[in-house]
């Protein structure tokens, strides 16, 4: 699961930053064809080659830091329980302030709760009442790194993303 998430955020990083594997490839001394295969998850990602890549950004990239500390990943994941449950309870508006907390601090997102927190961003926006329908085609596309529950969570936003858009066109066809 490691190299998964290895693989994927530095592919994340990659295309946000706008580095050619070229570059990426040149600092870890070794081929883009290489490196390209390590993205593709046809070549394994050592620790040492992510922390590599991660202090490359980090002196490329003013303010980009990235936190090893391993609890931010079971507490993101204790965070999405906890939404969900007030998705159940219908309880939402109560979890807003700890969101904006959680997602107030950088460490949370460059982290190897990375993509958990980009899940948590997208129920904040839905919780929120703000339009949270653009980050699901990033979410689907990385839905091996979700667990079960997850998983779940993310196909049920997708569906209420589909409600929204259905009562929207609905309240324009009836105010027509």
């Amino acid at each position: 699961m490691e190299s998964l998430f290895y693989r994927n955020y530095l592919k994340y990083l990659r295309d946000k930053f706008y580095l050619a594997q070229s570059e990426i490839a040149d600092f870890l001394h070794c081929s883009i064809s290489t490196y390209s295969k390590m993205e593709q998850g046809k070549k394994e990602i050592s620790f040492d080659d992510f922390e590599a890549v991660i202090h490359f950004y980090e002196k490329k990239k003013k303010g980009y830091s990235f936190c090893f500390d391993e609890n931010k990943k079971k507490e993101s994941k204790d965070l999405i329980r906890k939404c969900i449950t007030a998705f159940i309870y219908r309880s939402q508006k109560e979890m807003l302030n700890e969101l904006e907390s959680y997602l107030a601090d950088p460490s949370n997102l460059h982290s190897y709760a990375f993509f958990e927190t980009k899940l948590i961003e997208m129920i904040y926006e839905y919780f929120s009442d703000l339009p949270f329908q653009e980050q699901l085609p990033f979410m689907l596309e990385h839905m091996n790194l979700y667990d079960h529950t997850e998983q779940s969570l993310i196909y049920d936003l997708l569906g209420l993303s589909q409600l929204r858009t259905y009562i929207k066109k609905a309240e324009a066809s009836f105010q027509t």
